[in-house]
């Protein structure tokens, strides 16, 4: 390699800072609608946030912004992207897990 060659590694990382953040949405078991109101904990769902923001904590230099929000307020949301059983989680708008 030259001396004026740069890195694979180096390009990569200046690409994670210039790059638009990838969104992260959870929709946790919660919330309320149509006079129903969801009290129960779900331990899946605080697992699941918990994850996505430990691996933030861990890499903070990631372009990411992360949204967690009730599944019951947003259940067309949800259920538009195919997320019938919360925990439900979208990267960028996909389906990524479920339930």
């Amino acid at each position: 390699m030259t001396s004026g060659a740069s890195s694979g590694c180096a390009d990569r990382r200046e690409d994670l800072r210039m790059a638009e953040p990838i969104k992260i949405t959870i929709y946790r078991w919660a919330g309320q609608k149509w006079g129903f109101r969801i009290d129960s904990e779900c331990v899946e769902c605080e697992l699941a946030v918990a994850q996505v923001r430990g691996l933030l904590t861990a890499h903070p230099d990631w372009p990411v912004e992360l949204e967690v929000k009730p599944w019951l307020n947003h259940l067309w949301d949800s259920l538009r992207h195919g997320g019938w059983h919360a925990p439900v989680v979208l990267v960028d708008g996909r389906l990524v897990r479920q339930g």
